[in-house]
């Protein structure tokens, strides 16, 4: 199928087959593996869920907008490259 597509003219091939493409120079091949995609859709759904349910607790958004700067210091005193949400 493959190479009817590159001899119909096509350059650019969206693959969501299991599979590896075979083609010549100057045709660009994107490979999608649907498995990968879910789990990412299912993450974020799992994280919105998780913020929904944070944010309807009456006791949580209190301690979520109280931050000591002392917690944002790593032990030395730095400010770590990656902050703590």
């Amino acid at each position: 199928m493959c190479d009817r597509l590159v001899a119909a003219g096509v350059t650019s091939i969206l693959n969501f087959a299991p599979t590896v493409l075979t083609v010549p120079d100057g045709v660009d091949v994107r490979k999608v593996d649907l498995s990968i995609e879910l789990q990412i859709l299912a993450f974020h759904e799992q994280r919105k869920a998780g913020e929904e349910a944070t944010a309807e607790t009456p006791a949580a958004a209190p301690a979520a907008a109280r931050r000591d700067a002392a917690t944002d210091q790593g032990p030395d005193g730095d400010v770590p490259a990656v902050m703590p949400a």
